[in-house]
């Protein structure tokens, strides 16, 4: 009779070396692991924990908490430096006689590109929505904080400059309307609908800059002659080139043709608008390009275009 035995007893041995640990020896596997290395880890006899006694514990714990705390209070100093001084709005970053940025530059809205990387104005008159969205731009974007209701919690820091600044103190703001640039005005579409473009003009706010006059009217450049004034920052625009000088047309400026002295200098008073200036195109040629350079006057006045210093560029096409 065949002895299957032996057989029998290889078949158990390999089902043992095979079978898998029941649930119950896996956790007590684990719980002898991780007691053996508490049992490692703390010397009794010592008293040390991973080799360092209480006192030394505390002493590295007291050594963290005042390290990050300090790089908390480091960083905490940045941004408030860069957001409360560097990008403060009303406080800009130049100030002082820091170079070219001791004069101003020139801006102009609108600027139709969303990435500013172009300056060319293109426009279908016809077109409403295109009218409507130029307008809103205009406004959305800038001219709405020019509204009354932005500053009447600060109407006492404003006084009335039409007829010239009467208080001397500069921590006093000369107010400005939107009416004062009517008829480019939001209700009037700022002239687009009518062919007429409204472009607005302004100069960047640099800290304590003060507009000089010309001496004599022989220092005034001869382009504006004709136009200038004493007290005021004359603006003129032209054509950037021989054919868009030709076809530029007539221009209407407002409320005046440059910016009164009466707005300098700014010294981050509460409630400061710098003051604008609208010019109108009242007769632009259709279906072709027009290269506009617009300039402001005065005898303390740097020019450099490719920072904008003293001038603004921009081009307009009417499809």
């Amino acid at each position: 009779m065949y002895d299957n035995s032996l057989e029998k007893k290889l078949k158990l041995e390999k089902r043992v070396r095979t079978e898998p640990p029941s649930q119950k020896e896996g956790i007590s596997g684990l719980c002898q692991t991780i007691n053996q290395f508490f049992i490692n880890s703390y010397d009794a006899e010592k008293k040390e924990l991973w080799g360092r006694n209480y006192i030394r514990w505390l002493q590295l714990i007291g050594f963290y908490i005042c390290f990050y705390a300090g790089l908390a209070c480091f960083f905490s100093a940045v941004w408030f430096t860069w957001f409360r001084v560097i990008l403060n709005a009303d406080d800009p970053i130049y100030s002082g006689e820091d170079g070219m940025a001791w004069t101003p530059g020139v801006s102009h809205i609108p600027i139709l590109d969303p990435e500013r990387k172009s300056t060319l104005i293109r426009y279908v008159r016809s077109n409403e929505t295109q009218v409507g969205m130029i307008r809103e731009m205009m406004y959305q974007d800038f001219l709405s904080g020019y509204e009354p209701a932005e500053w009447t919690s600060e109407n006492g820091n404003f006084i009335d400059c039409t007829e010239g600044r009467t208080d001397p103190d500069i921590e006093k703001v000369c107010e400005f309307k939107l009416d004062y640039i009517r008829p480019c005005v939001y209700e009037d579409d700022y002239g687009w609908w009518e062919g007429e473009p409204c472009i607005i003009l302004k100069l960047n706010r640099i800290n304590n800059w003060e507009p000089e006059n010309y001496e004599s009217i022989d220092e005034v450049p001869e382009e504006i002659r004709d136009v200038w004034k004493p007290d005021v920052i004359t603006v003129k625009c032209f054509g950037s080139d021989p054919v868009s000088r030709e076809n530029l047309g007539d221009i209407e400026y407002y409320p005046q043709q440059g910016w009164s002295f009466d707005y300098y200098p700014f010294t981050g008073q509460q409630g400061y608008k710098s003051p604008l200036v609208a010019v109108q195109f009242m007769s632009l040629p259709h279906r072709m390009i027009v290269f506009i350079t617009c300039k402001a006057y005065t005898k303390n006045m740097v020019y450099e275009a490719s920072y904008g210093l003293g001038q603004t560029k921009f081009e307009i096409i009417s499809d």
